[in-house]
């Protein structure tokens, strides 16, 4: 266990805390920092760690991260502070799977780069946090988000993007805005399974809703969707083409500034 401590470097290319191939270990109360590279990483193999009321932060411009998670299963990181301003915030990435990210706070200011990517990876939650960026699934399976908000600035921006065939998401009792020409949610090409939105609120965006042709056999399931506060002119279900099961109950167009929907 390592508790109110503070760990810190200043050299690209290097983490302030690396744990490879190592389990079960406790990281609370801490700062975890470095401006000019990688703040905290969990990689290959580093298994049931818990990250809790900790700050994680990088200022690396580009492919750097405050949070990276590789190859790593069932980690959970809770109440804490994940930033990057000129990069990457948290990545999940190529087999990081059942990893927990709960009542956090994620931030980047970047237009280039993701304040949370979850990529090649499965069974990942992310619960009761607030996501400040572009949040980004790619070529996942059974992305579960429930209880968060997700905000973005990058003008044409969206909020949440799922793409890359991913398999299956669950997204509930959240809320989402995108960027003024961009998307709430944007579902992009090729996704497959169930595709479940749930009690969620769409706010600001030029669409609320962006939904590309998603693989044979997808199914995407709507309930309890409100949509407010849209660019004027806004789009709030925008179908991009193809041929797919959609239900859809419960749906409130409550913006003024919709013009379609």
């Amino acid at each position: 266990t390592i508790s109110d401590s503070t760990m810190t470097s200043n050299t690209a290319n290097k983490y302030a805390l690396y744990i490879v191939g190592s389990d079960s270990n406790t990281i609370t109360r801490s700062y975890i920092s470095n401006p000019a590279g990688n703040g905290a990483g969990l990689n290959t193999g580093a298994d049931y760690n818990t990250i809790s009321d900790s700050t994680m932060t990088s200022a690396g411009i580009g492919s750097y991260y405050a949070l990276y998670i590789y190859d790593s299963d069932s980690n959970i990181v809770t109440r804490s502070y994940i930033s990057n301003p000129s990069g990457y915030g948290a990545r999940l990435y190529f087999g990081a799977d059942y990893n927990t990210i709960s009542d956090s706070i994620m931030t980047s200011d970047s237009g280039s780069y993701y304040v949370l990517s979850i990529s090649i990876s499965s069974s990942n939650t992310v619960s009761g946090s607030y996501v400040h960026g572009l949040a980004y699934i790619t070529g996942s399976t059974g992305t579960v988000i429930g209880g968060s908000i997700f905000v973005t600035d990058t003008v044409t921006g969206s909020a949440l993007q799922l793409a890359g065939g991913s398999l299956n998401l669950a997204l509930s009792s959240s809320t989402l805005s995108g960027g003024t020409q961009g998307a709430g949610i944007y579902l992009d090409e090729n996704n497959s399974g169930i595709i479940n939105l749930s009690s969620n609120t769409i706010t600001g965006g030029a669409y609320g809703l962006n939904i590309a042709t998603q693989a044979a056999g997808a199914t995407l399931s709507i309930t309890s969707m409100t949509f407010s506060s849209l660019t004027a002119g806004a789009t709030a279900i925008n179908f991009l083409g193809g041929q797919f099961v959609s239900t859809f109950t419960g749906v409130g167009f409550n913006s003024a500034n919709i013009a379609v929907n």
